[in-house]
């Protein structure tokens, strides 16, 4: 009861504060109404980016790697999810709808790249792709319903390609969002214990594996 308190507390600061930020006319008051009405919470760990990795696609090895020089997968734990909005009575996940804000650009389903695969090109969102990207790095069920509750120990992975370099970026965690509107207003919040681990080539059941840092 005391974390479920301090979750939804944290929930609706974050939320207020965006409020005055925008003002406090009575628009940007419904608006904080309804987002608390539908609220969601879930906190992650950005675990490691990866360069290119090795994995069974279809009845053989092949190595998948981005076409664009410095084009990575950025491999997340989403730790926990906290589903508090008193007019839901559920949560119907999606990994697709989660994206990386890099502030002058964004990284997701939306904004797809494109990769190697065996010397063929093809699209990061496409289902060779995704099925690849899912076997290797062990990824979570892509969507589930989720009972309305409090989930401490959910850790389910995502993995999001990055379909550039990054301008400015040092390999440091991360910011990962989740686009749920309308049905939902998602407060998505790091707790990496530090940044990401970098491996520049994973081989799926041969490399060591990318172990999890949820607290």
């Amino acid at each position: 009861m005391i974390t479920r308190t301090r979750h939804i507390g944290s929930l609706s600061l974050a939320l207020l504060i965006l409020t005055l930020i925008q003002g406090c006319t009575p628009s940007a008051q419904k608006q904080l109404d309804d987002n608390l009405k539908k609220a969601i919470a879930m906190k992650y760990v950005h675990v490691a980016n990866v360069n290119s990795f090795q994995t069974q696609v279809g009845t053989s090895q092949a190595q998948l790697v981005g076409v664009a020089n410095g084009s990575f997968w950025a491999i997340f734990d989403v730790c926990t999810l906290d589903i508090q909005g008193s007019a839901l009575t559920g949560f119907n996940y999606d990994a697709s709808k989660f994206f990386i804000d890099g502030g002058s650009a964004k990284y997701g389903a939306g904004n797809p790249g494109n990769v190697n695969v065996a010397s063929v090109v093809m699209s990061s969102q496409s289902s060779q792709v995704l099925d690849a990207a899912r076997s290797a790095f062990s990824l979570s069920p892509a969507t589930q319903f989720f009972p309305k509750q409090f989930y401490p120990n959910l850790k389910y992975r995502i993995a999001i390609f990055v379909n550039e370099n990054p301008a400015a970026y040092t390999g440091d965690v991360m910011t990962l969002k989740y686009d749920g509107q309308p049905q939902v207003a998602a407060l998505v919040q790091s707790v990496s214990p530090g940044n990401p681990a970098f491996r520049a080539f994973y081989n799926a059941g041969v490399s060591p594996a990318i172990v999890g840092t949820c607290p």
